[in-house]
């Protein structure tokens, strides 16, 4: 299932999940109780508004109704930075984009069986980019291909970050070693470093200098390419990706589609715009129109500083969807290495719960990421988290869920918890299933009421 919890009454029941991970039953609360972010790109803080105004006039129009009639309910996305919440977004406008151009060919009474043929929640990227208008990609997508140029940069300064000093170099021309590199490196680490002071020292001394955000150069390509091939440099992404949620997740991808993403005059399509990594600041807002009603998403950030703006951006949520990654167990916080983000992520989960303004909001937690965990718990187990969890389960994946589940839920004390989900945030059917179940929530809360 993608959606691991059984929950109240208010929720449908989940679509079969293609992930393995996916089909483990986790039991609800009710039952048990139980990048570098200073340098990565930026996005906007507000989605685009025309597009979504004529999705909203469309709809209405369609709807026979006048706008002010519409039911509005809004949803409030918490949770740590890096752990799904800009992908979920992603996910909804491509989603949103997609049923809008599919309206407007019924309503346009245009022959379009490709359309027709397959329902939305079982859309691949393929098919869902095939189904968007191109003004809407023009408007959706926007840079997206300039934003993954800047992310193969900064992947690249990642991967040698701990290692060198950006701003000085050795009389020899390989890149000084930072203080910060550990006195008892592994061998994996020795093995780079020797790398680096040698035959990749030019290479990695590009990237170190390089301005992600200046004017992509055709010796970048080059470069990238160059230490692609390098063994000593595919093993140090492998590990990278693994111990951090930053710039070189994507890093295989980029490279993948290099050609493609170094043209500057090529189109981007749906699985660029969910891969480019950019920061976002402060408040984000998204509506997914829909006949008759409008469903309303702030996010307004998981960061310290952004937490104090919670009830001024909206004081009493109706639903709130707290995202969490499943694999942080083991990844250290930028403020305090001593603690890991799955602690800062627990931190800001008793936080919201402790808002005297949410405490009638019904809450969904989502545990993001099931496909990373199941590549990495078999070289970094859990009880790198929790000493006493048992060693023959510590590299299996499912009762791994169920413990992070369970360090969430036990900290709920008397408020319900009304589902967990299990996801991959970059899997468009779990996206479309907790978008379902999200209206579920809404639309039983309207049936209770009205009866």
């Amino acid at each position: 299932m993608v959606g691991m919890g059984q929950n109240s009454s208010s929720f449908p029941s989940p679509p079969p999940s293609p992930l393995p991970l996916l089909s483990i039953l986790l039991h609800s609360h009710s039952h048990s109780h139980s990048q570098s972010p200073s340098s990565s790109p930026t996005t906007s803080t507000t989605p685009s508004l025309p597009l979504q105004q004529k999705q909203k006039q469309r709809m209405g129009n369609r709807g026979g109704r006048k706008e002010d009639a519409r039911a509005v309910y809004r949803t409030l996305v918490l949770g740590n930075s890096q752990t799904g919440k800009s992908t979920f977004f992603k996910q909804l406008r491509l989603l949103n984009s997609a049923e809008d151009t599919e309206a407007k060919a019924r309503s346009n009474e245009v022959a379009a069986p490709a359309v027709r043929s397959e329902p939305v929640h079982t859309y691949s990227l393929s098919s869902l980019n095939s189904r968007i208008g191109d003004a809407d990609k023009t408007t959706l997508y926007g840079p997206v291909l300039a934003t993954l140029r800047s992310n193969l940069i900064l992947a690249y300064k990642e991967l040698f970050a701990d290692l060198v000093v950006p701003s000085a170099s050795s009389s020899t021309g390989a890149p000084n070693f930072s203080s910060r590199s550990r006195l008892r490196p592994s061998r994996r680490r020795r093995k780079l470093r020797a790398f680096v002071q040698g035959e990749g020292a030019e290479a990695v001394r590009h990237f170190v200098e390089k301005n992600p955000f200046e004017p992509y150069d055709p010796k970048t390509a080059e470069w990238a390419r160059w230490l692609w091939q390098q063994t000593i440099v595919r093993t140090a992404y492998n590990h990278n990706r693994m111990a951090c949620l930053g710039a070189t997740v994507h890093l295989a991808y980029i490279m993948e589609n290099l050609d493609r993403i170094a043209d500057e005059t090529a189109a981007p399509n749906a699985e660029d715009y969910l891969l480019a990594r950019a920061r976002t600041t402060g408040s984000y807002a998204f509506t997914y129109v829909m006949p008759f009603a409008d469903y309303e998403f702030i996010d307004v950030g998981g960061q310290r500083s952004e937490r104090r703006h919670w009830t001024q951006v909206i004081d009493s949520p109706q639903l709130i969807v707290f995202f969490a990654s499943l694999i942080e167990y083991d990844i250290p916080t930028v403020a305090n290495p001593q603690k890991t983000k799955l602690e800062e992520s627990l931190s800001i989960w008793e936080e919201m719960l402790r808002v005297r303004e949410f405490g009638e909001a019904k809450i969904m937690l989502i545990l993001n990421h099931a496909d990373l965990l199941a590549q990495k718990i078999d070289k970094a187990p859990y009880t790198a988290f929790d000493a006493a969890f048992p060693k023959e389960a510590a590299n299996d994946p499912e009762p791994v869920v169920k413990a992070i589940k369970q360090e969430y839920l036990k900290r709920c004390g008397d408020r319900k918890m009304h589902q967990v989900n299990v996801i991959c945030a970059l899997n468009t059917v779990h996206v479309r299933h907790v978008f379902d179940t999200i209206k579920g929530c809404f639309e039983s809360a309207k049936v209770r009421a009205s009866d």
